[in-house]
């Protein structure tokens, strides 16, 4: 299975850091970075796709997500 990974806001710093999907509180090392599309564009690189690719992954995870919440 190949990992995924997201990019969150840390609220004391204020610094934006790439993660795994699973795991929302332990940033990759090295991610950190002070705007958001540098942090995505890290998360992407981790994956081994280019950013358009990412964006794209992530409006297919919201919308699996979507239709899973709508199924219940």
């Amino acid at each position: 299975m190949k990992r995924t990974y997201a990019v969150s806001k840390d609220d004391k710093s204020n610094l934006w850091y790439a993660h795994i999907v699973d795991f929302p509180k332990i940033p990759v090392f090295g991610s950190f970075s002070k705007n958001k599309k540098a942090a995505q564009k890290f998360a992407a690189n981790m994956m081994g796709i280019t950013l358009k690719e990412y964006y794209k992954s992530k409006k297919i995870r919201r919308f699996k997500k979507w239709a899973k919440n709508k199924e219940e």
